[in-house]
């Protein structure tokens, strides 16, 4: 990039109001690839200790960089845009989370920053952007997860028991803090043993209600970690 991607007889940035429209979107990248890209080498300091995080984020410039003249006019106050954002430092994430899936094999199929307190639709939204979602997911928040997945899917998401691996009758439920309640999984023993075999059905006309195509079954389950499972107050 050179100079020409900067218009210096063009008035100075008047956004009143956030986020700012598109011709100031492309602005403010140039800007910043210009003046703030990050280096190909970093010093030794900082590769080795990580700064202290500040208590907010606001601009060094004072004065906007676009106006002609030899005194260019000073910047207004800065506002506040979020208070949520997420920080990637060299050692950790800070103030935010990352919402990552993976399988027992420790394969991560799934990785986004959470730019808000964590909640069912940012579970939902993974799950939904597979082309084929599992049958098995374990979350924290799994009754939430089923329900906000299955408002957005008519219902077809987690058909089978809304998620649950069995009714939630009052039989059940006793079996299962006596924990004598037994689920029989076929397609899961099918996948411990490979010469089991597998009944698949018939594709089904949308990815929701489609058996998958390596577990052969379309039920699909939202269940509990085993430490948040005990701290549930319903014991269905």
């Amino acid at each position: 990039m050179d100079d020409k991607c900067f218009d210096l007889d063009d008035p100075c940035f008047d956004v009143h109001e956030y986020p700012p429209d598109k011709e100031h979107v492309v602005k403010m990248v140039n800007y910043l690839w210009m003046n703030k890209h990050i280096p190909e080498e970093f010093p030794d300091d900082i590769l080795k200790h990580e700064k202290e995080l500040p208590e907010q984020f606001v601009p060094y410039e004072t004065t906007c960089p676009y106006c002609p003249g030899p005194t260019s006019p000073q910047l207004s106050t800065p506002k506040i845009v979020t208070k949520n954002a997420v920080v990637y430092g060299l050692f950790k994430v800070h103030k935010g989370g990352v919402l990552h899936m993976g399988c027992m094999h420790s394969v991560v199929f799934y990785h986004f920053p959470l730019w808000q307190q964590e909640c069912a639709r940012d579970h939902s939204d993974a799950l939904l952007s597979f082309k084929h979602p599992p049958n098995m997911y374990i979350s924290d928040i799994a009754s939430r997860v089923a329900r906000h997945t299955n408002n957005h899917t008519e219902q077809k998401c987690f058909q089978q028991h809304g998620g649950r691996l069995c009714a939630a009758t009052e039989e059940n439920i006793q079996s299962a803090q006596e924990k004598t309640l037994k689920i029989d999984l076929p397609w899961l023993a099918a996948l411990k043993f490979k010469g089991l075999s597998v009944q698949t059905e018939h594709a089904a006309a949308d990815r929701y209600t489609q058996v998958h195509p390596f577990t052969g079954t379309k039920d699909r389950y939202s269940l509990y970690d085993r430490f948040h499972e005990k701290n549930q107050t319903r014991p269905e």
